[in-house]
């Protein structure tokens, strides 16, 4: 990149997360995506070895400075989401929050306050969006771990129900 007129939209995100302090600090405008915890968490159990997220006991090094205080899959599952939506939430003055659920409920909005801030175009026509959180999307997800989020998980934090 020869200049800063770009925009990178990246969807491996620790190494983002992880610098989020910094990378406001240094003026970059971020856009920041957060998607209910049942679902993130549901997608984490089916992610590849090589993903740091499949990887957390012992945790990936790019997970290794969370306080975790269990051992339990699962609920390192929860404190993770928690740990990264406390961050999201503590800067959240200094970003540009959307949830995935807005998103896909209602793209041209979303889409079009992108557009707006950067000035591009939005395109005349986009495709409907399918929202991704439903249960049969994924194997199952166990009634011990919706409860754990329910009790655990910082939904409050972005708005999300417990169920």
């Amino acid at each position: 990149v020869t200049s800063d007129q770009f925009i990178l939209a990246q969807k491996w995100t620790l190494p983002y997360l992880n610098r989020l302090p910094q990378l406001i600090a240094d003026g970059w405008p971020i856009w920041v995506i957060v998607r209910n915890p049942r679902y993130t968490i549901a997608s984490w159990k089916r992610c590849p070895a090589h993903f740091a997220i499949a990887n957390i006991t012992p945790a990936d090094w790019q997970l290794s400075h969370i306080p975790f205080s269990t051992l339990a899959a699962d609920m390192r599952r929860i404190e993770i989401w928690n740990h990264y939506a406390e961050i999201i939430h503590h800067y959240r003055d200094e970003l540009n929050v959307v949830r995935y659920e807005d998103l896909v409920a209602d793209p041209l909005r979303v889409l079009g306050e992108f557009c707006d801030e950067y000035g591009l175009q939005l395109p005349d026509h986009l495709p409907a969006m399918e929202s991704r959180n439903q249960d049969c999307s994924y194997e199952t997800i166990p009634d011990p771990l919706s409860l754990a989020i329910n009790e655990f998980g910082r939904l409050d934090l972005f708005g999300y129900e417990r169920m």
